[in-house]
């Protein structure tokens, strides 16, 4: 009967053991997703941003054709005062560009970095649930050694009681 405890104990913590190893290797696929697709929404972000930035610049230089075709139209020559109006007008439409493209970069950055800290917790989750099913395996093994012996299952607590009383 002692010896069926004592296995059940092997086995429970076998059992155990084997969910947390398990469980650390699922933490470090899911890691990996979450990696993956974070990468995929960088990239995703960057081609939006692309696609924006031409399309802004195309919209700017409408914007500019029309401030120049009003300009003429109005009679203003394009020197001068009416020269300075465009230029400055080209360099803040130019800016807004920047922008987008600078917020583009930033956010694909973001994807990037929480990516790879998404697969970096993931493998410090395998590690520590390793570690955490070795300690449950000698944790078990230790107690269920410990139920043996004080139930005298293999006859080694008599067998050094016997030789301690030789001893005396």
């Amino acid at each position: 009967m002692e010896l069926l405890l004592v296995g059940t104990a092997l086995a429970g913590t076998a059992v155990t053991a084997i969910g947390q190893y398990q469980a650390g290797q699922a933490q470090e696929a899911a890691g990996e997703a979450n990696e993956r697709m974070r990468q995929a929404r960088a990239k995703q972000a960057e081609d939006e941003g692309r696609e924006t930035t031409a399309r802004t610049r195309t919209e700017n230089r409408r914007r500019l054709a029309s401030m120049r075709a009003r300009m003429a139209a109005g009679g203003t020559t394009i020197a001068g005062s009416g020269l300075d109006f465009l230029g400055e007008s080209a360099r803040r439409l130019e800016l807004k560009v920047q922008d987008i493209s600078r917020a583009t970069h930033i956010d694909a950055q973001n994807e990037r970095y929480a990516g790879e800290l998404a697969a970096w917790e993931g493998g410090v989750a395998k590690k520590a649930a390793t570690i955490r099913s070795v300690g449950t395996l000698l944790t078990g093994v230790g107690k269920a050694g410990g139920m043996a012996y004080d139930a005298d299952v293999f006859g080694v607590k008599t067998k050094a009681m016997a030789k301690a009383a030789a001893n005396r």
